[in-house]
């Protein structure tokens, strides 16, 4: 869920304490993967086997933008942020297009939630999974707590 990919990287930036320009990348990073959803592109399909979620691209933008101490390093850090929390619920397909091995903590079924079009069932679907509700809670009580501490 999208909401969750805003809220990490507004963790990381509470963590990292960078500049504000950095700040932003990291955020627009952390959320950019997900762009087909908030554009209808690819509604009802498993986004997630599509090139914004190849690890293998942002690890390779990550590593070039560092070696050229480019500021856009934040940008594609955040990329790679969203696809490591990307792996809790359904799976990343780590060597993509390489490969289609793929790794999840959860390991829950995405075409039981994505067969729904409606929004609103799409959601209940995605929430009926207790673990779902259990990391995200974990991870907000955290954003708050790196808030507060900052």
């Amino acid at each position: 869920m999208p909401h969750i990919h805003l809220l990490i990287g507004i963790i990381f930036v509470n963590i990292l304490q960078i500049d504000s320009f950095s700040n932003m990348l990291l955020i627009l990073g952390c959320v950019l993967p997900d762009a087909d959803i908030f554009l209808g592109i690819l509604q009802k399909k498993n986004h997630r086997t599509y090139f914004p979620h190849y690890p293998m691209v942002w690890i390779f933008l990550t590593s070039f933008s560092f070696l050229l101490k480019s500021n856009f390093y934040w940008f594609f850090l955040g990329g790679f942020i969203h696809l490591m929390s990307d792996m809790i619920d359904w799976n990343v397909y780590i060597f993509a297009p390489f490969s289609d091995y793929s790794v999840s903590l959860l390991n829950l079924d995405p075409l039981e939630i994505l067969e729904e079009s409606n929004p609103v069932n799409f959601i209940k679907n995605y929430y009926r999974k207790q673990q779902i509700i259990v990391v995200e809670l974990m991870i907000f009580l955290f954003g708050v707590f790196t808030f507060i501490w900052n």
